[in-house]
């Protein structure tokens, strides 16, 4: 549908998400006051979608470490009265700060008060459709007020994907839906089966949300030949488990790409897709943080992105 790029607040863009969305014609908006996000009703499936800016543990024996962002919630019903998901329901955390460490210093209020409900925008790229969104997060943002040893800014990328039955490996009886999340950096420590209310990674409804990957593009990222000059790139593949065994569907969507081998970020990636004579492009951009060294770039729909069959 639409390639976005900019400086934009979290409400902007979380307001602006919604908008995208519930004019695919596949979302309505499914409640208006929920408190710091968004929810939507997913109307092919009769699924929920929310998005919130909140905090959750990020270590399971340590309850003052919290990761601060936007927390994405798939559920199977919605609470009106409440305004939260009910019935079945998985999440992910696109984190946007860490504190980590034993002390009980509540920085992640001042993260979420004072940053992510303030002016503060973050560097936001994304892709949004009928088929869900792909979205890079940079935040120039630097507020570490324990030293980078313990607390730090972080960017994320995230991709929400609706992939019907039709375009997976096979029948699994799950959900349609597929989050996962990437920091530039993250210092998770989180057992599998812990509970609901911690800052998955990765997350496959309504089965298994999860520390670990739940996706995988071999051993590099896309890469630009000196020799003929193309990129050459596989799309990752998703898998129904922690332990990656049971692949489910394979994204067309996006794919990471590789530092220092002729790809720049801002450059646009064309791949010809030959099945639906469609020429894909694909936006390059940059995950990175402040207070953090660390890195990485992935590629996301530009124009033209692919559309999963439906039957």
């Amino acid at each position: 549908m639409v390639f976005v790029a900019g400086a934009k607040t979290i409400d902007d863009f979380l307001s602006e998400l919604a908008g995208y969305l519930v004019a695919t014609g596949d979302w309505e908006t499914a409640d208006d006051q929920v408190s710091g996000g968004i929810a939507l009703r997913h109307i092919p499936t009769n699924n929920y979608l929310c998005l919130v800016k909140t905090y959750l543990r990020n270590d399971d024996d340590n309850s003052y470490q919290k990761t601060t962002g936007i927390r994405a919630v798939l559920s199977s019903q919605w609470d009106s009265e409440n305004n939260t998901w009910a019935g079945s329901y998985n999440s992910v955390m696109i984190g946007l700060f860490e504190k980590w460490g034993s002390y009980s210093a509540t920085y992640e209020a001042t993260y979420l008060n004072n940053y992510m409900d303030a002016d503060n925008t973050y560097n936001i790229s994304y892709w949004v459709d009928k088929y869900g969104v792909i979205c890079a997060i940079a935040n120039p943002n630097s507020y570490s007020p324990q030293g980078t040893s313990y607390t730090a800014t972080v960017g994320c990328f995230f991709a929400i994907e609706y992939i019907p039955v039709a375009a997976r490996e096979y029948n699994d009886g799950l959900s349609d839906f597929f989050m996962i999340t990437k920091q530039n950096w993250q210092p998770r420590d989180l057992a599998e089966g812990v509970g609901s209310n911690y800052a998955w990674v990765c997350a496959r409804p309504f089965s298994l949300e999860t520390a670990s990957k739940l996706y995988d593009q071999h051993e590099r990222g896309a890469i630009k030949s000196s020799g003929n000059g193309k990129v050459y790139f596989e799309f990752p593949l998703y898998f129904n488990d922690s332990g990656r065994s049971i692949v489910a569907a394979q994204t067309k969507r996006w794919f990471f790409v590789e530092e220092n081998m002729g790809i720049a970020i801002g450059d646009v990636i064309s791949w010809i897709d030959e099945e639906n004579a469609v020429t894909r492009k694909f936006y390059v951009a940059e995950v990175n943080s402040a207070n953090r060294s660390e890195k990485f770039a992935v590629a996301i729909p530009y124009e033209n992105a692919y559309e999963y069959p439906t039957s």
